[in-house]
């Protein structure tokens, strides 16, 4: 035992250089490790034993809280979360989330300059309004007096870009500041709540059913191509144009059917270039709801197309369409319009969003597609329509059945440098049938182009 004592000892005073080097750098990166650690969770104001929504309290919507709860797995919540930080992102398009950083750096401010004793700086009524609004433009301290006797301090904080402001009273005695509760303050807090959330139209729930991912290729089969039209499903279809990447034309294949098994549909869309002989499946399942549009992507060179559209739904049903295609150039140089999205409003977008394009989306409102209006009950037809590489706001002109219309213009915006978005409507034909919608639109005063769109009415 003497000798093995004495030896182990020597072995750990003496040892060869190289596991020496390696203890010292493993000791080193541990107390990197640590100190990073603690720093990061120093900077940020991240507390180990907080939940999410314990995290995101001062900045998070009371429908946001409803969703989150519901969910009942982590990648479920997972996703939730990064979403919630997607919505609010400035710029979602550059790396980082300038939001999310912000509110980091708040935390870190909030911790060291409001916390009340026990009560960490985050969580007091100081710290929320911090962290949800940022620093005041100006503090007013006050010393109030009550019936000769010494009753606290109340301090008021403005925010003049918001026309706002709170006021929190420190009682003689206590550490502990209380916002005073004015009317309606819940709501105003909601609503700088809900203005920081920009991209309302993203889903908060993962898609358990993936409904718009083609299986994109070239095609063995050109079966598709030699069907005989059927009509065993009666359906409507239609294709809307936008701007895509690069040189490319975004294709919006929308369907309405009417008497589809609710059990599940098999589409397969076969787009062929005749002049190339090209041939371009685009397979999907999707779970059809009737006299509601389902609508997906798909990305086209411009050129003209046979389009041939199969479908096979649970009852061993089927339907073939077929039509020529111009598929237009709606490039990203010269000035060019989308195609007319009709739709029968304009809707609110509900707080746990959609998954509708946002090519449909405008501001805090949406345009629910449509091209299929038997059931219609509405006064006036809603329509949609994206201009490309304008410089300035183009001239319009709206007709129907080639008569001059007055549209009522619901929004018109630039929502990029030389992207408008127009959101107008006109009154329903009175008389049932097949109508067409017109817009002529110019950039200069001699050159005008035009878009059209049908609506078949049923009274």
């Amino acid at each position: 035992m003497g000798m093995s004592k004495t030896n182990y000892s020597v072995k750990m005073a003496k040892p060869s250089g190289s596991l020496a080097v390696s203890w010292i750098l493993i000791v080193l990166c541990l107390v990197i490790w640590t100190v990073n650690s603690i720093a990061w969770t120093q900077d940020f104001g991240i507390d180990k034993a907080e939940s999410f929504l314990d995290f995101v309290e001062p900045i998070i919507l009371q429908g946001e809280v409803d969703i989150y709860n519901s969910l009942d797995t982590y990648d479920e919540k997972d996703y939730f979360e990064a979403i919630f930080w997607f919505k609010r992102d400035p710029n979602p398009e550059q790396p980082g989330n300038q939001y999310k950083k912000t509110y980091f750096e708040r935390r870190q401010q909030a911790q060291m300059r409001f916390g009340e004793g026990s009560v960490s700086g985050t969580q007091t009524q100081r710290g929320k309004i911090f962290l949800l609004l940022g620093e005041p433009d100006e503090v007013i301290q006050k010393r109030l007096e009550r019936e000769a006797y010494f009753a606290g301090f109340q301090e008021t904080w403005i925010y003049r870009d918001l026309n706002e402001e709170f006021r929190f009273h420190l009682g003689a005695g206590s550490i502990h500041y209380r916002m005073e509760s004015q009317p309606g303050q819940t709501l105003v807090l909601e609503q700088f709540k809900q203005a920081q959330v920009r991209d309302r139209a993203e889903s908060y729930r993962m898609e358990k059913t993936t409904l718009a991912l083609p299986n994109v290729g070239f095609t063995k089969d050109i079966e598709n191509l030699t069907l005989d039209d059927r009509v065993e499903i009666d359906f409507t279809r239609s294709y809307t144009f936008f701007r895509g990447d690069s040189d490319r034309t975004s294709v919006y294949v929308s369907l309405t059917f009417h008497n589809a098994s609710t059990k599940g549909l098999e589409v397969n869309l076969t787009a062929y270039d005749p002049y190339e002989n090209k041939v371009i499946d685009f397979k999907k399942k999707i779970a059809a709801v009737n006299e509601r549009l389902m609508g997906f992507f798909i990305v086209l060179e411009p050129d003209q197309y046979q389009m041939v559209l199969r479908i096979k739904d649970r009852d061993e049903r089927e339907a073939v369409d077929r039509t020529f295609v111009d598929v237009p150039r709606i490039g990203r140089l010269n000035p060019a319009a989308s195609s007319i999205i009709l739709s029968s409003g304009f809707d609110a977008i509900p707080i746990e969003g959609f998954t509708l394009p946002e090519t449909f989306v405008f501001e805090d409102k949406f345009v629910p597609p449509m091209n299929s209006f038997r059931h219609f009950a509405g006064d006036r037809i809603t329509f949609m329509q994206h201009f490309y590489s304008f410089a300035t706001e183009p001239n319009l002109k709206f007709f129907l059945d080639e008569k001059p219309v007055e549209a009522r213009v619901e929004r018109f915006k630039e929502v990029d440098p030389k992207h408008y978005q127009l959101v107008a409507s006109i009154p329903i034909p009175s008389k049932p049938g097949t109508h067409e919608i017109k817009i002529l639109r110019s950039h200069s005063t001699t050159s005008w182009e035009a878009s059209v769109a049908h609506i078949c009415v049923a009274h």
